[in-house]
């Protein structure tokens, strides 16, 4: 675990676009956690969906995904879309369009975490959103035996502006993953 927690602190990762509800605006950075959480570890995305206030779910379509949760930092990056994810064309040449389909269609931040109960509060310090860093992200969880829900409830920009999902949840269901590929 020392090595996660290394990792995590030497490489800040990722950002999230895939932003929930309004509501309070954020909140002070948390102190680092003296304990571990249940959310400890590397995780993979294996179903994940919106749940709208009118109880309407939309399925999503998880492709490749990685959630790493240490010592209070936390890395989370995943791509959505029907089928795997292509290929650019010309290898590490991407097009202007191949670029915006790749953006469009991932969620990736990092940064600090807490835990109160069955709340996680994210604190970004990279995100594909520049206005996520220095804000929140409010999450709900469980953890039964090597599966995380995770309930993405509130988003708020560093300025305290909520995201404007109209009520919605991203729900995602994940398992314990293997640090190695």
């Amino acid at each position: 675990m020392s090595s996660v927690r290394a990792f995590l602190t030497a490489v800040p990762a990722l950002a999230l676009l895939f932003v929930a509800p309004g509501g309070a605006p954020p909140s002070a950075p948390p102190q680092q956690p003296t304990a571990a959480t249940p959310l400890e570890g590397a995780w993979r995305v294996v179903e994940m969906r919106q749940e709208y206030p009118d109880g309407r779910p939309q399925p999503l379509h998880a492709r490749e995904s990685f959630f790493l949760f240490a010592g209070g930092s936390y890395s989370m990056a995943w791509a959505y879309g029907e089928g795997v994810s292509p290929l650019y064309a010309e290898r590490w040449k991407p097009t202007t369009e191949e670029k915006l389909a790749r953006f469009g269609s991932m969620l990736v931040n990092s940064g600090t975490f807490e835990v109160d109960g069955d709340r996680m509060v994210a604190h970004p310090r990279f995100a594909l959103a520049p206005e996520l860093v220095g804000g929140e992200a409010r999450f709900r969880f469980s953890v039964a035996g090597d599966t995380l829900r995770l309930s993405w409830d509130e988003t708020y920009a560093l300025d305290g502006l909520p995201y404007p999902s109209g009520g919605a949840s991203t729900v995602l269901r994940l398992v314990r993953s293997e640090m190695a590929p």
